[in-house]
């Protein structure tokens, strides 16, 4: 709900109506910041110099920002190393589909939840 643009205190009344239990917006605030700090280490973790394979796929939300709601596609790139391993290596929000994946290097606007510089993939 946090991410959808949902206050804290409606998020906690939410909680009330659903569950039948209270919990405070100071609570809600702890959780979320705690669910940044873990954003925040994940987007800076290493990745490797190299992937056999890169799969890119989107999938199509709606987000309210501003007051507003807007859809959105979240594109999701995964990449298999040479040893069959796995790596999300990382999730940008476009207000428009893309033509092409070589547009998430020239991304204008990365949203924070994939790497910083999206374009440094080999």
């Amino acid at each position: 709900m946090y991410a959808k643009g949902v206050s804290q205190r409606d998020i906690a009344d939410t909680i009330e109506d659903i569950y039948g239990f209270e919990i405070s917006h100071e609570t809600i605030s702890e959780i979320t910041d705690s669910v940044l700090q873990q954003l925040e280490e994940w987007q800076n973790r290493p990745l490797k110099k190299f992937y056999t394979f890169l799969f890119a796929d989107c999938l199509y939300v709606t987000i309210r920002k501003d007051y507003e709601t807007k859809n959105y596609a979240v594109y999701v790139i995964l990449g298999y190393d040479v040893d069959g391993q796995k790596d999300i290596l990382g999730l940008w929000l476009s207000e428009s589909e893309w033509t092409t994946v070589k547009e998430l290097g020239t991304s204008p606007k990365p949203t924070g939840y994939g790497r910083k510089n999206p374009g440094t993939y080999s």
